[in-house]
Parts: C-alpha cells; structure tokens; sequence
C-alpha cells in the first residue's frame, strides 16, 4: 500500500506522514518507509525545479515506492506534486495508493499547484 501525500509547501505533508509512520510502528506494521520527497531530492541534484525537473523527480521518487511496496511495506510518500496528470501517472506504478491533502500551506512564485479534489483521492483507490 502507497499512501500519497501532497499539498503545498508548509501544509504539514512532512509532520503527517511521520506521525502516519509512528502509529504505524506502534500498532505493530513494522513494514512502513517514508519517502520524503526534499530529502530524496538532495541525492538527485539533477533534478531541478522546472515543470520537467520536478516531473522527472515525482517519477523517480514513485518507482522507488513501487519497488519498495512490491516487496510488501507500506510506503508514505510526501512530496509536492502540483499537477494531477502527474499524481495519476505515479498512481498507476502502485499495486494500491490513497492520495492524501494537506491544505493550506504557499506556493514559491511562479508555481502552479492543482488541488485534488474528493473524486481524485478516492478514485485513486485500486
């Protein structure tokens, strides 16, 4: 299972998937990871903040999930995805994936951010 965090920067996706994590762990799944899309980015500098760069980053940080919840984990990913066709493209690697908001939160200039509405996170439900 993938749980797919988003929202702007600042909405909290960091605290929430830990927090995620930690009751995780405490109701007995030892089998939980969480991806933080900044830390991951830090060993990947080729991935820049253009529309492509984070497009390439988004992917790289969903087939990392996919391999990990392939080998029975749980995966909590927080990561700034801004577009809806890319959050889709993601969801399709995934055996099954909640996308999860966090509203609130601001936007760097000159970025656009979709929001996802009711019928995107359920319906990414597999």
């Amino acid at each position: 299972m993938v749980y797919w965090i988003t929202g702007k920067s600042g909405a909290g996706k960091t605290t929430l998937a830990y927090k995620m994590a930690y009751n995780m762990l405490a109701n007995g799944d030892q089998r939980v990871i969480v991806l933080d899309g900044a830390n991951i980015r830090q060993f990947f500098p080729e991935s820049d903040f253009s529309g492509e760069g984070r497009h390439r980053h988004i992917m790289t940080v969903a087939r990392y999930a996919a391999i990990i919840e392939r080998q029975g984990f749980t995966v909590i990913i927080e990561l700034f995805s801004p577009k809806k066709e890319w959050r889709q493209e993601a969801a399709k690697l995934f055996k099954e994936m909640q996308l999860i908001y966090c509203p609130g939160g601001t936007l760097w200039p000159g970025t656009e951010y979709e929001e996802p509405n009711k019928e995107e996170m359920v319906g990414m439900i597999k």
